[in-house]
């Protein structure tokens, strides 16, 4: 009986191992466990993309994780063959073209990457 147990360990001067285990099972959590929710996790930029879109404008996302959800054509400069999941929700179109990664200009233009490979 758990009760007697308790209190033959109260009134016994003699440590008992097993049932200050119990006891220890049965005592208050942890104080850290129990606290406020930790802040969120703040995440870094996975990588920052620069498109020019069909009308000529410049437009950069920032994607926080993977996939990017981007389909590219093969060749320099990059062009967006289909945007899904994270592209599609941040606006990518089709036909886009990536002009930088990061702060990499990758156009296509001389001194540039010329292929896939060289990015």
């Amino acid at each position: 009986d758990e009760p007697r147990a308790l209190a033959a360990v109260v009134a016994s001067p003699q440590p008992q191992p097993k049932i200050e285990k119990k006891i220890e099972r049965f005592a208050a959590p942890n104080v850290e466990t129990c606290a406020t929710p930790k802040e969120p996790e703040k995440k870094e930029p996975s990588v920052r993309l620069e498109f020019e879109t069909l009308d000529g404008e410049r437009v950069a996302k920032v994607w926080y994780g993977l996939p990017l959800g981007l389909d590219f054509n093969k060749t320099v400069p990059l062009e967006v063959r289909a945007a899904k999941g994270r592209a599609e929700s941040l606006g990518i179109q089709a036909k886009s073209k990536l002009v930088k990664i990061n702060d990499v200009i990758v156009d296509g233009r001389e001194g540039t990457p010329q292929s896939v490979a060289e990015l």
